[in-house]
Order: structure tokens, then C-alpha cells, then sequence
């Protein structure tokens, strides 16, 4: 029952991680530092990455002990996402790529120790990609894929 459970967690995090990336890829470069709600399109999708990465870890401590944060520490800089204001931080598509690979291998890694809790953490990239989806589709005419388990190609 366990792997079965695993099985699907891994599925259900691939299925919201692909649908993640296609909002990246197809998010026209005009758009990429426009604003969605309150934030710039490239912070959210560093907000919903982050918060990812953050759930799927042991702690806030962690974190930057990460290889990948102590080799792209500008880009994590004071770790503003865990401070009570406005992030200001935009990022470039290459970077969110990167991350957006290492938050995948990270689930691998991880889920096989951990529970139920963790679909939280999928809620919340569905919530963004939602979020994403929406303004694309708005102000750029561009539709999505349906993904409904496993990954998808890059």
C-alpha cells in the first residue's frame, strides 16, 4: 500500500511540475516580468518553486546548505520569500528551468520517506499554475496541455 502511495505522490508532483514548466515554456517573453495579481509572472513561478522546495526539505535551515542554493545564492539572495513584505527578486527563464529540474529530483528523493502531508505541498503548485494558466491565457491567447500523471519531455 505504501508504494502505491508513493507511486501516486510521485505521479500527482511530476503531473503539477510539467504542468508548471509548460506555463515557463510557453509564457511569451513580454509577459515574463509582467504582473500577475500583485507579483511579477517570473516570481511567481519562483514562489510556487521555492515554497516546493521548502515543503519537500527537513527545514528552513536546510535550505541554503542545498548545493543547488549555495550555486545560485544571488539568485536565492536573503531568502526574501520567508519575510513578511513584497518580494522584489524577478528571475530569468533559464534559472526557473534549472530549478524547476531540481525540485523534480528532489521529489524523488524524498517522497519515499514522507505522507500524506506532502499533497499540501502539490496543492500549491496546482494553485499557482492555475494562477499562471489563467493570466497566459488572458493576455497571450495561449492555451495548455492537459497533464494528468507522470512527466512530460522538456
Amino acid at each position: 500500500m505504501i508504494e502505491l502511495f508513493q507511486r501516486m505522490t510521485i505521479n500527482q508532483y511530476e503531473a503539477a511540475l510539467c504542468t508548471l514548466h509548460e506555463c515557463v515554456t510557453r509564457c511569451p517573453e513580454q509577459m515574463w516580468q509582467a504582473p500577475v495579481v500583485n507579483h511579477p509572472y517570473s516570481q511567481t513561478v519562483f514562489h510556487t518553486l521555492f515554497f516546493a522546495d521548502l515543503y519537500l526539505g527537513e527545514n528552513m535551515d536546510a535550505q541554503p546548505a542545498q548545493a543547488f542554493h549555495r550555486q545560485n545564492a544571488e539568485a536565492f539572495a536573503d531568502y526574501e520569500q520567508l519575510e513578511d513584505r513584497i518580494p522584489q527578486g524577478t528571475y530569468e527563464k533559464p534559472f526557473i528551468s534549472d530549478y524547476l529540474g531540481f525540485c523534480r529530483n528532489k521529489v524523488a528523493e524524498v517522497v519515499s520517506n514522507e505522507s500524506a502531508e506532502m499533497l499540501a505541498n502539490i496543492r500549491h503548485i496546482q494553485h499557482h499554475a492555475a494562477q499562471l494558466i489563467l493570466r497566459l491565457r488572458e493576455k497571450a491567447g495561449i492555451d495548455m496541455p492537459w497533464v494528468k500523471s507522470g512527466w512530460q519531455t522538456w
